[in-house]
């Protein structure tokens, strides 16, 4: 048994099991005593490798696909409270309680513009 089965094992060991399975169907004489290690048994959950992987590439793809969706429906409501701030803005005003309780600053509490000071220059010697 593997120490850590919540990971795949890799190609080199599946490619190791693959060549043991294909050498034990060649031995005739093989009966198991235990159902795990029957050739039938295997031989269906060898079959069963490849789809599996398929059902998760599917599941990897629709999983994308869900969260695409996710995210544009993210940006469709943001993009939509954008316009409703402006269609606020341009209905009640700039500087109205309705701006403000949109989360956004009324026109009469914004800092005025103050032209930044130039730097003094030192005298040249």
């Amino acid at each position: 048994m593997g120490r850590n089965q919540t990971v795949p094992p890799g190609p080199r060991i599946l490619k190791e099991d693959a060549d043991a399975f294909a050498a034990l169907k060649g031995i005739t004489t093989y009966k198991s005593t235990k159902d795990d290690n029957s050739i039938a048994n295997l031989q269906v959950m060898h079959d069963n490798i490849p789809l599996a992987a398929d059902a998760r590439a599917k599941g990897d793809a629709k999983a994308k696909s869900l969260r695409d969706e996710e995210i544009a429906t993210q940006w469709a409501f943001h993009n939509g409270i954008l316009s409703a701030k402006k269609a606020v803005g341009g209905r009640y005003g700039d500087d109205s309680n309705e701006i403000q309780a949109l989360g956004l600053k009324k026109k009469s509490e914004r800092k005025t513009p103050r032209r930044a000071a130039k730097p003094k220059t030192p005298p040249s010697a």
